[in-house]
């Protein structure tokens, strides 16, 4: 199922608060895409959100455009995350071509590719991005077999808020933040209709679109994440 860009566009205030919230108490994802970026001419961030990861990419690329389909996301993004070399547009990570857009020496995409449609076919487009020589690195979410529970997510919500309450030294902050977006009715509501592929599914198209694949899993704290990279040809 492809989410409408308006549901992100209700919460993107409560979604970049979480975020900071994630990546300053568990910044394994920013650690994993920063150890794949060897840097060079031109870099894609594909469902970029707020710009959560594009900065990383302005510091290690010439020139990074920045796509995603909710307005308000890239309008945060635009006004807290603005970089000379950076280009933010509202547009589908679908949209893009090789023929409109050129070819990247990166393709990153976190948390959003499972959001566009089918996923082996969204692969095999946003493979075809990729330079020669280049690197696709994908970060999504799994299904670990409970996603259509309504108990199971709000059960998720507060054991993601007592891991932050923990890991920042009883920051009360922290945990609130995460409750705010994770428990937020509409925010479960879109999580339930929009079912992202099991860990099982995701590793056999990724290794189906991408050959030779790297497959790393669990890079945030529950374990609902899985990542994989193109290495250079």
């Amino acid at each position: 199922m492809t989410t409408p860009p308006a549901q992100f566009d209700a919460l993107a205030e409560r979604y970049d608060a979480y975020n900071a919230v994630r990546d300053r108490l568990a910044p394994a994802t920013a650690r994993w895409l920063a150890s794949h970026l060897p840097g060079g001419r031109r870099a894609v961030d594909l469902g970029c959100g707020p710009g959560r990861f594009t900065p990383l990419l302005a510091n290690r690329y010439d020139r990074v455009l920045a796509v995603d389909l909710s307005e308000r996301m890239i309008r945060i993004a635009g006004q807290r995350r603005s970089r000379p070399n950076v280009t933010y547009e509202r547009r589908s990570l679908l949209d893009l071509t090789p023929g409109q857009d050129g070819l990247f020496a990166v393709v990153v995409s976190v948390n959003a590719v499972h959001h566009a449609g089918h996923l082996p076919a969204v692969l095999a487009q946003v493979g075809r991005l990729v330079a020669p020589g280049g690197r696709l690195l994908l970060v999504d979410i799994v299904n670990p077999g409970q996603w259509g529970d309504l108990d199971w997510h709000v059960g998720q919500a507060f054991a993601a808020a007592r891991h932050f309450y923990d890991a920042g030294g009883q920051d009360t902050d922290a945990a609130a933040e995460v409750i705010r977006l994770l428990a937020h009715p509409r925010w479960l509501e879109m999580t339930l209709a929009d079912v992202p592929p099991t860990r099982a599914e995701y590793r056999r198209w990724a290794w189906a679109a991408v050959p030779g694949a790297e497959v790393t899993d669990d890079l945030q704290p529950l374990g609902l994440q899985t990542a994989h990279t193109r290495p250079p040809q």
